[in-house]
């Protein structure tokens, strides 16, 4: 395998609880060559004290107020130097010290341009919920991204052909972004837990925003428009309804 510099982007706001883990998960990483580039959007809760802690271990990184996660990820994107990108956010981190390893394994362009993995959803202790992740697949793409997007591998010629994330989106610009270059996709699959992801990101705190992210993302998008739009709002929707019912069973179970 030829080895190929990997980018790896970490968006940060007031993540002083956690940042540290994440980053000490990516010092450990085996593989090189990889690059190390921290946008923290102006923290006041000592999060930029974390950063330059480890700043010697960190190529690139910067503090100022930024619109959103999609804007701190296109000003990381324009800063980096890698072939390939992977995003993670603060509160995530590698199940293990080979794990960028494993998926660098399948990053051979041009025969794939995109690689996933399965992740595991952890609670705030640390405690696994449950393990997600699927192949990328064009065609199911607006049942919902099903995919982990957390460190998966972006062949830069994604971003050179098709453009950065859309900062208009709030919630869904990495679900709108796979919707736009997803024909051109050349998937690959790592059937592995590669990565550990806090339960509680912005799509799981704003149902409303997430469904309507979504709709709008899906009807914009050519190839796809407003039936499958409609579809992914009520099997969203649905999904939630589900996770809200076993949650309040799991609750009463525990006498709570």
């Amino acid at each position: 395998m030829v080895e190929t510099k990997i980018t790896i982007i970490v968006s940060v706001l007031n993540g002083s609880k956690t940042l540290e883990r994440c980053l000490l998960s990516i010092f450990e990483q085996t593989y090189e060559p990889k690059e190390i580039i921290v946008i923290d959007g102006f923290s006041n809760d000592g999060t930029v004290d974390i950063i330059k802690k480890y700043s010697a271990n960190i190529d690139y990184w910067i503090s100022e107020p930024d619109s959103g996660i999609y804007n701190a990820w296109n000003k990381a994107i324009n800063k980096s130097s890698g072939e390939w990108i992977c995003f993670l956010g603060c509160d995530d981190c590698w199940s293990s010290a080979d794990s960028l390893l494993e998926i660098a394994k399948h990053a051979l362009y041009p025969k794939f341009n995109f690689v996933s993995s399965k992740m595991y959803l952890v609670n705030k202790n640390g405690n696994i919920i449950s393990s997600v992740g699927n192949a990328l697949n064009h065609k199911k793409l607006a049942l919902g991204p099903r995919i982990a997007h957390v460190g998966a591998l972006h062949h830069r010629s994604l971003f050179s052909t098709y453009g950065l994330f859309d900062e208009s989106y709030k919630i869904a610009g990495d679900f709108e972004f796979l919707l736009r270059v997803s024909s051109s996709i050349k998937p690959a699959f790592v059937p592995r837990n590669l990565i550990f992801m806090e339960n509680g990101g912005l799509s799981n705190l704003s149902i409303n925003a997430t469904i309507h992210e979504g709709f709008r993302a899906l009807n914009q998008t050519k190839g796809f428009g407003f039936v499958p739009a409609i579809t992914h709002c009520l099997i969203y929707y649905l999904a939630f309804l589900k996770r809200k019912a076993l949650k309040l069973l799991f609750l009463s179970k525990k006498g709570y």
